[in-house]
């Protein structure tokens, strides 16, 4: 590091390139990694241990065999780590080590790092949970790329707890990727799955035990006759109104079926089910449900 009268004297940069980081990987060059992720703003001002911040990340920074940095450039990457205020070190080197172990870039690493830095703890145990599972693990053996999207989309995208996103996603993926539930390849079961977990948030505590109630209502009642696909894609269009729509698409089945007081035949009662779903939370402009999903 340079000093000058004692100043430390630091250039302020935005950029890998002009950090002197800008190696990048066959991945990188084919345009694998093309999600950038922006922190999230807290309209309330939080103040911020920067000093104990920089000081962490400049010690394990200097201290990391691999990047080799000098004092100079160790102190420019702290001060962007501590712009995410308390906890961004830890947070900052969590996604860095996590990338490391996928054997990326390590300019790469340093961006996910940063990225993470200006988030939140929660969004952070997303990305790694979510990822572990999803391809250090093995668990649903999904490919790398995919893998790092969908980590990205759950910690970056999603609001409401965090915790029940995750949660609800990855039990979601083993439902529909299991042989006795919807067998579903993996690929379609994650972008499903990322359809029904936007709705998270309107369901206290997660929505999974109410998209199993659901679900298998579609699959099992006669009144229905709906495939597996079908069934998957008709739940996010009801669950996108809240925990109470299920309830009423399921009340107005019945009472269509069976009660002697209105008569209507199966496409009207399915209809008329998706209505009253939709109007399980107050709603204003054109209606969406127009039409009968597909019988199995």
């Amino acid at each position: 590091m340079k000093f000058a009268s004692g100043v430390i004297a630091l250039t302020f940069l935005t950029s890998s390139a002009q950090a002197g980081w800008e190696v990048k990987s066959a991945q990188e060059r084919d345009g694998t990694y093309s999600i950038s992720v922006m922190p999230t703003e807290d309209k309330t001002p939080k103040p911020c241990d920067s000093f104990k911040e920089f000081k962490e990340a400049y010690e394990k920074i200097l201290g990391d065999g691999e990047l080799a940095l000098n004092e100079e450039k160790a102190a420019r990457l702290s001060l962007r780590i501590s712009r995410g205020c308390n906890g961004a070190a830890n947070r900052f080197f969590k996604a860095y080590e996590m990338m490391k172990k996928t054997g990326v870039a390590l300019v790469k690493a340093v961006e996910v790092g940063l990225d993470f830095a200006a988030l939140d703890d929660e969004r952070l145990k997303n990305f790694n949970e979510v990822f572990s599972k999803m391809y250090l693990e093995n668990a649903f053996d999904f490919d790398f790329a995919t893998a790092y999207r969908v980590s990205f989309e759950l910690s970056r995208d999603y609001e409401g707890k965090a915790q029940d996103v995750r949660e609800d996603f990855i039990k979601l993926v083993k439902f529909c990727t299991s042989n006795d539930k919807a067998a579903l390849p993996l690929r379609q079961c994650a972008e499903l799955a990322l359809k029904i977990v936007e709705h998270t948030p309107k369901f206290p505590g997660g929505l999974y035990s109410s998209f199993e109630k659901f679900y298998t209502f579609l699959r099992t009642d006669k009144r229905m006759g709906l495939s597996v696909i079908d069934s998957l894609n008709l739940v996010p269009k009801v669950f996108t109104y809240g925990p109470k729509a299920p309830e009423n698409f399921i009340a107005a089945m019945d009472y269509a079926v069976y009660s002697k007081k209105i008569t209507i035949d199966h496409a009207n009662a399915i209809n008329l089910a998706l209505r009253l779903a939709k109007q399980s939370l107050p709603q204003q402009g054109k209606e969406d449900f127009n039409e009968v999903p597909d019988k199995k």
